[in-house]
């Protein structure tokens, strides 16, 4: 039997005065799922709320964040200019360590210039004080101890003999002092061939060791070499030793052949 408007009106007027057969009729024609939508739609409302407040709650973390990261830009920034003042600083540090390491190498060299000519300059006295009063130094070494007369007339004669070339006599006269005296052994004629020097090194010692060994080849001119100074080196006193080279330090007879 079909269900007429009229029927159906009589049915919306009997509900509104029926509640509870409202609801049962509600429950009849709608699912449980659909029943339930109202109360999900209101959690869902309360959830969307608490995003919302933990997205605004986010943003203001984001914001302070940014503050800081603008603070943070903003120190990055002092940093990178105060460490571009220090690398400027530190240029120019370099350039006057540069400039200091020049003038010291420079004074370096004008003090061993001057350590050189004092060095020179005291040789030059020692040797002059060993040439005016050579017997109060050497008489250990030889009796009666002079300089020889005539030393360039001997040379000649040698290289006009062919014992020495010129060079070799050039070399010989260039020794500082060459003595001659007594052996106080044998008592026979001896010469002296002497270098002097403040400090005696070991070329002062081969030095004194060649130009007596050239003057020995001159005939009755047998020679014996000797270094004379203030003080000598352990290799100088080596080298003297292993040559049979006389040292004399400070006047003393420091070692003999």
């Amino acid at each position: 039997m079909p269900f007429t408007v009229s029927e159906f009106r009589d049915l919306v007027q009997l509900l509104k005065t029926m509640p509870e057969w409202k609801e049962e009729l509600r429950r009849l024609i709608l699912t449980d799922e659909l029943l339930a939508l109202p109360a999900s739609v209101e959690r869902l409302e309360e959830k969307v709320d608490e995003l919302g407040g933990m997205a605004d709650e986010l943003g203001g973390q984001m914001v302070e964040l940014g503050k800081k990261v603008g603070r943070l830009d903003a120190r990055t920034v002092r940093l990178e200019e105060k460490t571009d003042r220090l690398e400027q600083k530190t240029d120019r540090l370099e350039e006057k360590t540069d400039e200091l390491g020049r003038k010291v190498d420079k004074l370096d060299s004008r003090l061993e210039r001057v350590e050189g000519d004092v060095g020179t300059l005291k040789g030059w006295g020692l040797e002059a004080r060993y040439r005016e009063n050579p017997g109060s130094f050497f008489r250990a070494l030889l009796r009666s101890p002079r300089k020889t007369r005539d030393l360039d007339k001997i040379l000649e004669d040698a290289v006009d003999h062919g014992l020495l070339a010129a060079t070799e006599a050039d070399e010989i006269l260039r020794a500082d002092l060459v003595l001659q005296g007594l052996d106080r052994q044998s008592g026979a004629l001896r010469y002296l061939v002497v270098e002097i020097s403040w400090g005696v090194g070991e070329t002062d010692v081969e030095r004194a060791k060649r130009r007596a060994t050239l003057l020995s080849r001159v005939p009755r001119m047998d020679s014996l070499a000797a270094v004379a100074g203030h003080w000598i080196g352990p290799a100088a006193r080596g080298r003297a030793r292993h040559l049979g080279v006389c040292c004399v330090i400070d006047g003393i007879v420091d070692g003999s052949e």
